[in-house]
C-alpha cells in the first residue's frame, strides 16, 4: 500500500511538474517593406524567448507557416532552423521544407514535423530560421512567417541557486578617482552602416562612398558632436580607416563596433567563437590597430547576464587587448544584471557604457512610460551603473534614446492606457516610443547629472521602422535640432564633466521634488559643484502619474505620442549645509540659491567656493570673461 501511495504521489508530482506549452515567433511585415531576397538564403535570428521556452520543452511538434511568392515560375522555397549549442559542437540543420513550388501571387507554405534533436535541450542557446530560393531562380519575396512549437514543458523542483549579483546604492559612491583617465567627454551619436549602403547612399547623388561619409561626418560635427559610434564597416580594414581619417578631419573621434563574423555571439557556443570569431579577429583586428582618433572599440554589446556569456567576453577583451594595443576596450551593457557580473578586477574594459531608451510603451504593463518615470528611472539605473564603473575606476558612457517607432500591434491586453489607437477590433497602432519636446535636453542632462562621462544618442539615420534623427536625405528632425542647441550651450563644460567626481547623494536638495540635484568634487579646487535639473518637461492626466491609465489624454498619432501639455520654466531653493557663495560657472554671475529657474529639462553647473576659484575654473574651461 505504501508503495502505492509513494507511485501516485510521483505522478501527481509529474502531471504538476510538466504540462504541454506553445510558444510562437512570427513576423508580419508591412506592404513595401517584404522579405526580398534574390540569392540562395536569408537568415532571421530568432527570438530568445522562442529559444529558452523550446529548450525546457520535450516531445515536440513544430509548424512552419509562410506567405511566398517568387518572380519566376522556376523558383522554389525552403526553410530550415538552425540551433546553436552553448557547449560543444552545433548541431545539423532541422529541415520544415524544401523546393516547395509556388504558385502565382503569394502561396501559404505549410509544414509540420517532430523536434527531436540529438543534444541535451538545456544546451540550446540561439537559433536562426533560414529561408532558401532553392533553385536561385527570380527572387522569392515573403510577406509573414510564424513558427510555432508545441511541447511537454518539465519544470524542475526548486533548487537552491547562487544569489543574483547586484548593485546596492546607498546613497554612497566610491571613494576613487579614475584608473583609467580621460581628458574628453565624448558628445555624439550612432551611426550604423555598410560599404553597400554608403554606395546606395552615394549613387543617389552621384558622388563616391567617401564623399558620401564626408557629408554625413560633417553633419553630425555641425551639430556640435565630437563623436561617431561607427558600426558595419570594421570588416572591411581599408574602409575602415578611411572613415577614421575623414571623422577626423572633421573634429570627431570614432568609437567602433565589431560585426559580422567579429561580433562576439555567447548564444553560439565556444565552438563557433573558436571556429569563427576567434580566427577572424586574429586576421582583422590588428589592422583596425592604429588610427589615433579611434577612442574605443567593441566585439560584443548588450551581453546577457549569463556565466557563459560573461566568461567568453571576458576572453575575447583580453585577445582585443592583445590584438589592437592602442585602442581602448569599450563594453555597452543594457541591464544592470549583466553590469554587476562584469566585476572581475583582472578583464575590465577602458570605457563602460549603459544604453536605456525609457519614452516607450511599458513593455509588461502595456501602459505608457511617462516623462516622470523615464526620468526616474533614468538616474536610478544610470547612478547604479555609475557606483559600479567607479569600483574600478572607470568611466561611464550614457547611450541615451533618439528614435521613435510606431507599430501595428495585435493584442487583446491593451487599453487606451498604451496611449495607442485600436483601428479594428484587437488590433492597435501608435508608437512603441516616443519623443517628447525637451526629450533630449532631460536625457542628456540627467547623464551628466549621474555621473556619466560621455553621451552617446541611438541613432543618427532612419533604418526600418525606426524614426532617427535624420532620414535617408539627411533631413534632419526637431530633436536633433533640440540635441544640437544643448551640446552648443554644455559644451565648453566638456572638460569638467570630464574630470570631477559624483559625491554622496543628499548633500544639497531643492524644494521641487521634480528638480533632482547631485554634487561634485574636482581634485583641483576646494569648493562644491552644485547640478541641478529640472525633470518637469510637460503635464498629462492632472497629476502627471508615473504610469497612464484607461482615462489618459495621450493619444498617438502618425508623428508621435500626443496630448502633452508642455511645461515652462521652474522656480526653486537650493538647501545647502555650506553659507559659501553660489556662483553660475558658465555666466561667472553670483545667484540666489533661494530662487533659481531652469527651463524644461535643463540643468545649471554651480559652483559653491571663493570667487578666485571661480576665475581659475572659468580659466580652465577657457570661458571667456
Amino acid at each position: 500500500m505504501k508503495t502505492f501511495i509513494t507511485l501516485l504521489f510521483a505522478g501527481l508530482l509529474s502531471a504538476v511538474l510538466a504540462q504541454e506549452k506553445t510558444v510562437v515567433f512570427e513576423k508580419q511585415y508591412p506592404k513595401g517593406q517584404e522579405l526580398v531576397f534574390p540569392g540562395y538564403v536569408r537568415s532571421v535570428p530568432i527570438e530568445r524567448n522562442f529559444i529558452r521556452t523550446l529548450s525546457t520543452l520535450k516531445s515536440v511538434k513544430m509548424r512552419f507557416e509562410a506567405d511566398v511568392s517568387a518572380s519566376s515560375p522556376e523558383a522554389s522555397f525552403g526553410a530550415k532552423f538552425r540551433p546553436f549549442l552553448r557547449e560543444g559542437e552545433n548541431p545539423p540543420l532541422h529541415n520544415f521544407c524544401w523546393k516547395q513550388k509556388i504558385a502565382d501571387g503569394f502561396t501559404k507554405i505549410t509544414a509540420e514535423n517532430s523536434f527531436e534533436p540529438g543534444f541535451e535541450r538545456n544546451l540550446l542557446s540561439d537559433g536562426t530560421l533560414l529561408l532558401y530560393n532553392c533553385t536561385q531562380k527570380g527572387t522569392i519575396t515573403v510577406r509573414s512567417f510564424k513558427l510555432t512549437a508545441t511541447g511537454i514543458e518539465e519544470k524542475q523542483p526548486d533548487e537552491s541557486q547562487a544569489p543574483k549579483k547586484t548593485i546596492v546604492n546607498d546613497g554612497k559612491v566610491p571613494d576613487r578617482e579614475l584608473s583609467v583617465k580621460r581628458d574628453f567627454f565624448p558628445a555624439g551619436v550612432y551611426f550604423y552602416t555598410s560599404k553597400e549602403a554608403l554606395l546606395k547612399l552615394a549613387e543617389k547623388r552621384k558622388i563616391s562612398p567617401e564623399e558620401m561619409f564626408g557629408i554625413i561626418a560633417a553633419d553630425i560635427a555641425k551639430h556640435n558632436c565630437n563623436t561617431i559610434y561607427l558600426s558595419g564597416v570594421s570588416g572591411d580594414p581599408g574602409l575602415f580607416k578611411t572613415c577614421c581619417r575623414i571623422a577626423d578631419q572633421h573634429g570627431l573621434k570614432v568609437i567602433a563596433q565589431g560585426n559580422g563574423v567579429l561580433y562576439v555571439r555567447p548564444e553560439r557556443g565556444n565552438a563557433y567563437y573558436e571556429s569563427t570569431t576567434l580566427p577572424a579577429h586574429k586576421k582583422i583586428l590588428p589592422e583596425l590597430d592604429g588610427p589615433e582618433n579611434l577612442i574605443g572599440f567593441t566585439v560584443k554589446e548588450e551581453v546577457d547576464p549569463e556565466p557563459h556569456a560573461m566568461a567568453l567576453l571576458r576572453r575575447a577583451r583580453k585577445t582585443q587587448k592583445e590584438l589592437m594595443p592602442h585602442i581602448p576596450v569599450f563594453t555597452l551593457h543594457n541591464r544592470l544584471a549583466s553590469v554587476a557580473m562584469d566585476d572581475d578586477p583582472e578583464s575590465q574594459p577602458d570605457w563602460y557604457a549603459f544604453d536605456m531608451y525609457r519614452f516607450k510603451l511599458h513593455p509588461d504593463r502595456k501602459v505608457i512610460m511617462t516623462p516622470s518615470k523615464a526620468a526616474y528611472r533614468i538616474s536610478t539605473n544610470l547612478e547604479l551603473a555609475y557606483i559600479h564603473a567607479m569600483r574600478f575606476g572607470r568611466p561611464l558612457i550614457f547611450v541615451a534614446q533618439g528614435v521613435r517607432s510606431i507599430s501595428t500591434i495585435k493584442s487583446d491586453k491593451l487599453t487606451k492606457s498604451s496611449g495607442m489607437k485600436q483601428i479594428e477590433p484587437g488590433v492597435w497602432r501608435g508608437y512603441v516610443r516616443y519623443m517628447p519636446k525637451n526629450g533630449m535636453n532631460l536625457q542628456f542632462w540627467l547623464g551628466v547629472m549621474s555621473g556619466c562621462r560621455g553621451i552617446l544618442i541611438y541613432h543618427y539615420m532612419d533604418g526600418g521602422t525606426e524614426k532617427a534623427l535624420v532620414d535617408k536625405d539627411l533631413k534632419p528632425t526637431w530633436y536633433w535640432e533640440e540635441f544640437s542647441e544643448c551640446l552648443n550651450e554644455a559644451k565648453a563644460l566638456f572638460p569638467l564633466f570630464a574630470s570631477w567626481y559624483k559625491q554622496n547623494i543628499g548633500e544639497v536638495s531643492a524644494d521641487v521634488s521634480t528638480v533632482f540635484v547631485r554634487t561634485f568634487r574636482h581634485p583641483g579646487f576646494r569648493g562644491l559643484f552644485l547640478l541641478p535639473v529640472n525633470t518637469q518637461i510637460a503635464s498629462w492626466d492632472k497629476n502627471n502619474p508615473r504610469l497612464t491609465n484607461a482615462q489618459t489624454q495621450l493619444y498617438s498619432d502618425e508623428e508621435n505620442l500626443q496630448g502633452f501639455a508642455w511645461a515652462g520654466p521652474q522656480t526653486f531653493r537650493l538647501s545647502l549645509k555650506e553659507k559659501m557663495p553660489v556662483w553660475d560657472v558658465l555666466t561667472g554671475k553670483q545667484i540666489d540659491p533661494a530662487a533659481i529657474t531652469l527651463p524644461p529639462g535643463k540643468g545649471r553647473v554651480l559652483y559653491q567656493g571663493t570667487e578666485n576659484e571661480l576665475r581659475e575654473i572659468r580659466t580652465l574651461l577657457k570661458i571667456a570673461k
